[in-house]
């Protein structure tokens, strides 16, 4: 296969971990090359830290996680936790982050979730697989030239 590389972006640190990690160990043990990245920094998953303190220890945390998976980590699109949309900047943000990796295979998480950051990611991914191949579509970098395969991880 030529291009093996598999891409898992999901919206939180740690989504990865919990939702799709077992997956993506088996494989990355079939040959496949692993990418993670992230929506947001997990800037506001604390009660006892300030936001950029708990972004600063997620980030941290997920570079980890992606080592111990043996995955190359290109860690966060710089969205806000509670404040990803699915606008136009944001649609431009997720094809350029697609079109960095150029997979031929995608992971996030699933369109009906118990939380909307995890229902707009799960959106604007969708919309990236189509638009990062698009030639006139004005995201960063080179467009893709194909539609990747998308999968959903839902724990439920």
């Amino acid at each position: 296969m030529e291009n093996n590389r598999i891409l898992a972006l999901m919206p939180h640190p740690d989504d990865i971990e919990i939702l799709c990690a077992g997956t993506l160990i088996r494989l990355k043990e079939l040959g496949y090359e692993i990418h993670t990245a992230t929506m947001t920094p997990g800037d506001k998953g604390s009660a006892e830290h300030t936001q950029e303190e708990i972004a600063a220890i997620r980030r941290e945390e997920g570079k980890k996680g992606s080592a111990i998976i043996g995955a190359a980590s290109h860690q966060c699109l710089e969205f806000r936790d509670l404040e990803i949309t699915f606008d136009n900047p944001a649609r431009l943000k997720v094809a350029g982050a697609l079109r960095k990796v150029n997979p031929f295979m995608v992971f996030t998480t699933a369109s009906q979730d118990y939380m909307f950051d995890h229902e707009i990611t799960s959106s604007l991914v969708r919309d990236a697989c189509f638009s990062a191949s698009a030639p006139l579509y004005p995201a960063e970098g080179n467009p893709i030239d194909h539609v990747p395969y998308l999968y959903y991880a839902d724990a439920i």
